[in-house]
């Protein structure tokens, strides 16, 4: 069984995903980290190279590529813009994809920042002064990212809760087992 989690950055779906896995003894991949490990570079340096259709084109392999192994596994999957990239997985017997949702409001609470290392850090000034900017780009990325992810089935709503009931709700409603 393969899980993939889809959705908008900071909606939980890497911390999510590591609960899930742990939970049922499953492996667990990043995509960002996938990227980081395969391509030679950070996530920001990778963002900055290419297309937005080439980088997920390379996402899209990577994915290909982890579905291939055998184990069950729940993969965060970095945002797509180019349906193609990952579309072709979604018709996979052995895959259930999941769309995490939540307001801009909820997801503007958990914004971290990362440095050119894949470093976190929290710079909650910044932050502050920068708020009505990050609200538009979140809103605008909830449009853009639900036209795209619209041919996925399943959403879970997060609605600003801890990310084990999160977890524990995805693995009662799609009745994952070890």
């Amino acid at each position: 069984m393969n899980v993939l989690l889809f959705g908008v950055t900071c909606v939980g779906k890497t911390t999510v995903g590591r609960i899930i896995a742990g939970k049922l003894d499953w492996d667990f991949y990043d995509l960002d980290e996938e990227v980081s490990r395969t391509q030679g570079m950070s996530a920001a340096e990778f963002s900055q190279k290419g297309t937005i259709e080439q980088r997920d084109r390379i996402r899209g392999r990577l994915i290909g590529g982890l579905l291939e192994k055998p184990e069950n596994k729940v993969i965060a999957v970095s945002p797509l813009s180019y349906r193609p990239a990952f579309e072709k997985y979604l018709r996979r017997r052995d895959v259930t994809a999941i769309v995490l949702i939540d307001t801009p409001e909820h997801i503007y609470k958990r914004i971290e920042f990362i440095d050119s290392h894949d470093t976190v850090y929290m710079d909650a000034a910044y932050k502050k002064s920068h708020k009505k900017e990050y609200m538009f780009r979140l809103t605008s990325d909830i449009t853009h990212y639900g036209r795209i992810y619209s041919v996925i089935p399943h959403r879970i709503d997060v609605r600003q809760d801890k990310a084990d009931v999160v977890a524990n709700r995805i693995i009662n409603i799609y009745n994952l087992k070890r």
